[in-house]
């Protein structure tokens, strides 16, 4: 099927964002399906021009606000997570120390995500140097990133939903914002100055 084809396919305008994985964009659509739809690519929840490990992160957000309406605000984060698909072993670090943050904001005496931030930012130090990184690109933190968000969620759980909400989109935006700065991609407005206050 031709791009030309499936631009007529998608509903004009911006998308009514809703939670889960959808057949085609007319079924409903998430934040990531979007991203495919912005970039021309097939209707997709994993596009190709996304880091995976940014999309799983924007999937679990997406799925997990509560309100309908704030999940819309995820709109205006989809143009930052194009072009994000670099072949980079700092992008998990880099994500891990995001995360372990936002859980801090919340309970800054857990020894836990202290551990975990350290352990993160470690390994960021050790693939600072170009040279360093095939050496250390095949050893991943013994943290994984599915427990550490949920630890991160619950320790946002005491919040209302609509502050969670708030907390959960400030938390991809961070974790936006270190990924292209990271990858010295240019700056995308959208991924910061609408956040959520």
């Amino acid at each position: 099927m031709s791009a030309q084809h499936r631009r007529e396919e998608h509903p004009t305008g911006l998308p009514q964002l809703t939670r889960g994985k959808h057949t085609n964009a007319r079924s409903g659509t998430c934040l990531m399906e979007y991203v495919s739809i912005l970039s021309g690519s097939r209707f997709t929840d994993r596009p190709r021009c996304t880091h995976p490990l940014l999309g799983w992160l924007a999937r679990r957000v997406n799925d997990d606000i509560s309100d309908d309406a704030t999940r819309q605000q995820l709109v205006l984060r989809a143009p930052a997570l194009i072009d994000t698909r670099v072949r980079d072993p700092r992008v998990r670090p880099t994500i891990l120390v995001a995360l372990a943050e936002a859980g801090l904001q919340q309970h800054p005496d857990d020894h836990w995500l202290h551990h975990t931030l350290q352990r993160g930012t470690r390994r960021l130090a050790r693939l600072a140097d170009p040279e360093n990184r095939p050496r250390f690109a095949h050893l991943f933190p013994s943290v994984d990133l599915a427990s550490l968000y949920v630890h991160v969620f619950h320790a946002m759980c005491h919040h209302p939903d609509a502050e969670r909400d708030h907390l959960l989109i400030a938390m991809l935006d961070t974790s936006i914002t270190k990924c292209r700065e990271l990858l010295t991609l240019p700056t995308v407005p959208t991924a910061t100055s609408h956040a959520l206050r």
